[in-house]
């Protein structure tokens, strides 16, 4: 599942950085702003709700109604998978990621955003027992 989000969320991010810089300083902006990057006044069941959503706008973002789809048939069992996988000690490291993640795409640079959305997967399987897989290695 994990692998399928890395997959489908990449795409949205060279879909957006085929739309240009503009494209991908709007996107990371408005992802910037939002509650993922910051939410240490929510409850653990309203951090995963917020996670999930910072993701589906980055999805979204990429406007291929296909890939939306695929995504949206991933949340339920995202949630399952995750929700104990998470905790509120995670919280701010998560928040951190979402921003790093953000500021990449605001910066214009799909390379990095890439690099740190595998990363903040790969803690996700890491919090689970699961090793990364090939997937989750740093291409460089």
């Amino acid at each position: 599942m994990l692998e399928a989000r890395l997959a489908l969320e990449s795409f949205a991010i060279d879909k957006l950085a085929t739309e240009g810089p503009e494209a991908m300083t709007t996107v990371g902006r408005e992802l910037g702003e939002h509650p993922a990057c910051d939410s240490s006044a929510l409850s653990a069941a309203q951090m995963h709700e917020t996670d999930r959503d910072f993701h589906a706008r980055l999805v979204a973002a990429a406007a291929n109604p296909i890939v939306d789809d695929l995504y949206t048939a991933l949340r339920d069992r995202q949630l399952r998978i995750t929700a104990g996988a998470r905790t509120q000690d995670w919280q701010p490291h998560i928040n951190h990621q979402h921003t790093q993640v953000a500021a990449a795409l605001r910066d214009g640079d799909a390379d990095i955003a890439k690099t740190l959305l595998r990363g903040h997967l790969l803690g996700v399987l890491h919090a689970l027992g699961v090793a990364g897989g090939p997937m989750f290695e740093d291409p460089a």
